[in-house]
């Protein structure tokens, strides 16, 4: 059962505006492929929740890409775009006109084969090719290594963390921004919630 207030931490980074896309080894054998309702039908057909949800992330605009091998899933990546919603977890990012990356997952048994790191690169080369000097983010939660060691590889670099407070009533959920610490900067805005 969820707990009713959640206090939550991320930490941010900020892709550099001069950043270069590394070459990708893609030895992996695996197809990756921007998310669209065919694709998602085919690999999350038998996952309700994450059918929906995916579903749900490309009416709202939203950008993802698949790793798959047949009809098996290996892992995903999303990214919020200008205008469109910010992340579940982050909604006021919507208010500031950037991309975000965010939901990403890599199935247990595929990890350390690169997908994550693939996608990361994949995505910010979408940001960067709609809008050259685009801001694009992502976060992790700070116990995440593997995730952090990942984002910085792709070059990536911090830009501080992010406090919210969620309460959780049923059929209700209510994310408050408490504190976002940019670049050793003393507090960052409070008191958003979109």
């Amino acid at each position: 059962m969820k707990k009713l207030l959640n206090k939550n931490r991320y930490v941010v980074f900020k892709l550099p505006i001069n950043w270069t896309p590394q070459v990708q080894d893609s030895s992996n054998n695996f197809t990756i492929a921007e998310a669209n309702p065919e694709l998602i039908k085919l690999l999350f057909e038998d996952d309700p929740v994450r059918y929906k949800t995916f579903l749900g992330f490309l009416k709202t605009g939203m950008k993802g890409l698949i790793h798959y091998k047949g009809g098996q899933w290996a892992s995903y990546a999303w990214m919020s775009c200008p205008g469109t919603p910010g992340p579940n977890h982050l909604p006021f990012v919507r208010k500031l006109g950037v991309y975000w990356i965010h939901y990403c997952r890599t199935k247990e048994e595929f990890q350390n084969q690169g997908l994550y790191k693939q996608s990361l690169v994949k995505l910010c080369e979408m940001a960067r090719n709609e809008n050259p000097v685009s801001e694009v983010f992502i976060d992790t939660e700070p116990d995440n290594f593997p995730s952090i060691k990942a984002i910085q590889r792709v070059g990536f670099q911090p830009d501080g963390s992010i406090e919210t407070l969620s309460i959780n009533i049923p059929k209700f959920r209510f994310i408050k921004l408490i504190k976002w610490s940019k670049n050793k900067e003393k507090e960052k805005g409070t008191g958003d919630n979109e």
